[in-house]
C-alpha cells in the first residue's frame, strides 16, 4: 500500500463514537483516526488523526442515548475452542450442552486465498446494513459465539464475562458488522459476536491477539444492536497505537448487556479475553452522563482537578481515546425543539482544547460532524433536532489542572437546504450540481465504506435510463475525502457498491459505473465527505451498456488486448504476468507485474479508468506506436479508492498502452478494469 507521486497523501479517517450513559476509556485503542488503522501488520501507511479542524460544521438529527439497562444473563462458562490452545488452567471446560453451529451456512468465498496473497477478501460492495433482512438462524458455536448479531441481548451463547481466553475460529463465518476502526485492508473479514453481561458497574478490558500474521479488530457495542451507532469502543491490532494486539478499555461501564464483535482481516483464529474489575471512583463530569449545561443560561465552568489523566472517550481531533497524558470531561445539554446551536468551549492556561458533540454519551462513533480544536473553539449546528446531546472536551495534562468553560446558545433554526431533503437535488445528465458543505446537516446514516467517518452528506437524484444503457456517476470535493453510494431510494437498498477516497487538501474525485438500472426509476446518489467547508458536487453520464469480458493471455505487448474507443469492462488475472513496462510513477511499487491493453483514440477524449482488484493495484498509461512507449504524465494511479486505482485524464488522438499492474512483485490476483471515454471537459 504505497502512494504514487500523482496523488496527495490520505487525510486521517476521522472516527467517531457513541454510547449510553457511560464514558469508557481506551488506552492503546485504535480507531479509524489512529495511525495505520487501515493496514495489516507491516504496512507503513499511516493516517493523521489531528485535522486541526476549526471550521463551522452544521447540525444533525438527535438520537437519544440507548438504554442498556437489560437484566443480567446467566454467566455459564462455554467450552474453549482449541484451535490455538490458551494457557492451561488445569480446569476442564464446562459442558454447556450447546449443539454445534449449523453448517448449512456456506463459508465466505473470497476468491483469493488469504495465506497466499496477504490481502483481505474483497468487499462485496453491499454492506450488511443495506442487504435484505438476514434470515439465517442465530445459532451458537461450541466456542461460544454467533455469526449473526442476535436480535436481542444476551443471545443464545454463554457469557464472555468469566475472564477465560477464547480462541475464536472464523470458519464458516462471514462479514456482518462494520466497525469504526476498520481500515481498507482490515474492514471486510469475517466476524464473530460474543455476549458480555455485567451484573454491576465495572472496569472492562478486552484484548484480541491475532494469529498467522493476521489483523484483529475488537468492537464493544451496547446491547441495542451491532450497528455502528451502538459502538462504544473499537481497536485495530494493525495500528501503531495498538502495537499488534487489539485492546479495548472501558471504565465505569454500567451493568447491562453488551456485544463484543471480533473481526479477523483474513480469517485466521484470534485469541480474545475479557478482564472485569471493580470500577474506580470518578468525579462528576469525568464520565457520562456529564455536567448539565442549560442552553441560553450562561457558561458552565468545570475544574479538571482530580480527573483521570488519560482520556476515557477522547475526541476525533485529540487523543482518539488511545493513550495517557490527556484529561477529558463531559457536558450535556437538552433541546425541547429544533434550534440552531452554538457550542463555545475555552480553558484556562495554554494549549488547545479538542471538542466533539455526540448524540450518544461516551463513544465517538456517534459524534456529530466535525471535531474542532483550539482555545477557544466553537461548534455550530444548524437546525439541530430536539433531544439530549453530549459535549466531550479534552486537553493535554499540564503541570496544573485546567478549568473548562462551556457555553451553549441557540437561535431559530435555519431552513434545510435542498440537498438535505429527499430525493435530493435532481441531476441533469453530464451537468454537475454542487452543494455547500458548510450548509449541510451532519448525517448519522453514514455511507458504510470502511476507512472514513463522513461528517456530512448530500443527496442527488436522477432517473434510470433506458435498456442497454449504463450510468457513470461522479462525486467530487475541493478538499477532504469523499464517498458515494447509489440507492434505490433515500436511505433505501443499495443499488451497488459504495466507493471511498480519503482524498487530501486538494480534494478528491470518485467515478463509478452502474449497470442494469431500472429504466424510469428514480435513484438517489448519496455523497458524503469528511470536510467541514468547501463544495460537494455530483453528476452522471449515460454510456452504452458494457458486458464484462474475460481476458486471458495479454501478458506482453505482442498479445495486448484492444480496448474499443468507447471503453469497456474487462476482467482477468495478473497471477501469471511478468514485468512488461518500467513504470517510474510509483517508486514504492517497483517490480510490479502487469498485463497489457491497447487503446486507439481518433479524437480528443476524457478517459476514466477504474482498476479494482483482489490485491493492491497499480494502473498506468504509456503512449506511442510501439509498446511499451513512453509514460503519460498524470496517468499513474496507486491507492486512490482504497487499494484500488483510478485514472482521470484527457488524451489527444493516438495510441495508448494501458498497464494493469500491482504495487510490488507480490501484488497479483484477479482484477476488473473499467474504462469509459467522455467528451473533453
Amino acid at each position: 500500500m504505497r502512494r504514487s507521486w500523482l496523488f496527495v497523501p490520505l487525510l486521517g479517517a476521522l472516527a467517531a463514537c457513541g454510547s449510553t450513559a457511560v464514558m469508557p476509556m481506551d488506552t492503546g485503542t485504535s480507531e479509524a483516526g489512529d495511525a495505520a488503522a487501515d493496514s495489516l501488520p507491516g504496512d507503513t501507511t499511516t493516517q493523521d488523526s489531528r485535522p486541526g479542524d476549526t471550521g463551522t460544521p452544521p447540525e444533525e438529527t438527535a438520537v437519544p442515548p440507548t438504554d442498556t439497562g437489560v437484566p443480567p444473563e446467566d454467566t455459564g462458562t462455554p467450552p474453549e475452542d482449541t484451535g490455538i490452545p490458551p494457557e492451561d488452567t488445569g480446569t476442564p471446560p464446562e459442558d454447556t450442552g450447546i449443539p454445534p453451529t449449523d453448517t448449512g451456512i456456506p463459508p465466505m468465498d473470497t476468491g483469493v486465498p488469504p495465506m497466499d496473497t496477504g490481502v483481505p477478501p474483497m468487499d462485496t460492495g453491499v454492506p450488511p446494513s443495506d442487504a435484505p433482512a438476514d434470515t439465517r438462524p442465530v445459532t451458537c458455536t461450541m466456542g461460544g459465539w454467533t455469526d449473526v448479531c442476535p436480535p436481542a441481548a444476551p443471545g443464545p451463547c454463554p457469557n464472555f464475562n468469566d475472564g477465560r481466553p477464547r480462541t475464536v475460529s472464523f470458519t464458516g463465518l462471514r462479514h456482518d458488522v462494520n466497525l469504526s476502526c476498520a481500515g481498507t485492508s482490515t474492514g471486510t473479514g469475517p466476524d464473530a459476536v460474543l455476549p458480555l453481561t455485567l451484573t454491576a458497574p465495572s472496569d472492562v478490558v478486552i484484548t484480541g491477539m491475532p494469529t498467522g500474521g493476521d489483523a484483529v479488530l475488537i468492537g464493544l457495542m451496547n446491547g441495542a444492536s451491532c450497528a455502528r451507532t451502538s459502538e462504544l469502543r473499537c481497536s485495530n491490532s494493525s495500528s501503531m497505537a495498538a502495537g499488534g494486539t487489539a485492546r479495548v478499555q472501558a471504565l465505569s461501564l454500567p451493568a447491562g448487556n453488551y456485544w463484543v464483535v471480533v473481526t479477523s482481516a483474513r480469517g485466521f483464529p484470534a485469541i480474545v479475553q475479557a478482564t472485569i474489575s471493580m470500577p474506580r471512583p470518578r468525579l462528576p463530569g469525568d464520565t457520562c452522563p456529564g455536567v448539565m449545561v442549560m442552553p441560553d443560561s450562561g457558561p458552565q465552568a468545570l475544574s479538571l482537578m482530580g480527573f483521570a489523566t488519560e482520556a476515557d472517550t477522547g475526541t476525533n481531533c485529540g487523543s482518539n481515546g488511545s493513550g495517557g497524558g490527556w484529561a477529558d470531561a463531559v457536558f450535556q445539554y437538552t433541546l425541547t425543539a429544533p434550534r440552531d446551536v452554538t457550542v463555545d468551549v475555552s480553558a484556562t492556561g495554554s494549549g488547545e482544547v479538542a471538542v466533539d458533540v455526540s448524540a450518544m454519551c461516551g463513544a465517538r462513533a456517534s459524534a456529530i460532524a466535525a471535531c474542532s480544536a483550539g482555545n477557544p473553539t466553537r461548534r455550530v449546528f444548524r437546525n439541530q433536532a430536539a433531544g439530549t446531546y453530549y459535549i466531550t472536551a479534552e486537553t493535554r495534562v499540564g503541570t496544573t489542572a485546567r478549568t473548562l468553560v462551556v457555553n451553549v446558545t441557540t437561535a431559530m433554526p435555519t431552513p434545510t437546504p435542498p440537498a438535505d431533503r429527499c430525493p435530493g437535488v435532481a441531476l441533469t445528465a453530464a451537468t454537475a450540481s454542487t452543494a455547500d458543505i458548510a450548509g449541510l446537516t451532519p448525517s448519522m446514516t453514514a455511507i458504510p465504506c470502511a476507512g472514513m467517518t463522513p461528517r456530512t452528506d448530500a443527496n442527488f437524484s436522477f432517473v434510470g435510463p433506458g435498456m442497454g444503457t449504463d450510468v457513470l456517476v461522479n462525486v467530487a470535493t475541493n478538499r477532504g475525502g469523499a464517498a458515494l453510494q447509489l440507492r434505490a431510494t433515500c436511505d433505501g437498498m443499495a443499488a451497488g457498491p459504495c466507493a471511498l477516497s480519503t482524498g487530501g487538501d486538494m480534494g478528491t474525485s470518485i467515478w463509478q459505473r452502474f449497470r442494469a438500472l431500472t429504466p424510469g426509476a428514480t435513484y438517489t446518489l448519496q455523497a458524503s465527505t469528511n470536510a467541514t467547508s468547501g463544495n460537494l458536487s455530483a453528476r452522471y453520464f449515460t454510456l452504452p451498456a458494457a458486458t464484462p469480458a474475460m481476458v486471458m493471455g495479454n501478458l506482453s505487448c505482442m498479445s495486448a488486448r484492444t480496448i474499443p474507443s468507447m471503453g469497456g469492462v474487462f476482467t482477468g488475472s495478473t497471477t501469471m504476468a511478468d514485468r512488461v513496462a518500467s513504470s517510474q510513477c510509483a517508486p514504492g511499487c517497483m517490480g510490479g507485474r502487469e498485463v497489457v491493453y491497447r487503446m486507439d483514440l481518433t479524437e480528443r477524449r476524457r478517459v476514466i479508468a477504474r482498476l479494482d482488484g483482489s490485491y493492491d493495484t497499480l494502473l498506468f498509461f504509456y503512449s506511442g506506436m510501439s509498446c511499451p512507449g513512453t509514460p503519460v504524465m498524470n496517468a499513474c494511479s496507486d491507492d486512490v479508492i482504497g487499494n484500488n486505482a483510478q485514472v482521470d485524464i484527457t488524451l489527444n488522438p493516438g495510441t495508448y498502452w494501458v498497464f494493469v499492474s500491482g504495487c510490488g512483485p507480490a501484488a497479483v490476483g484477479t482484477y476488473t478494469l473499467d474504462i469509459a471515454t467522455l467528451p473533453p471537459g
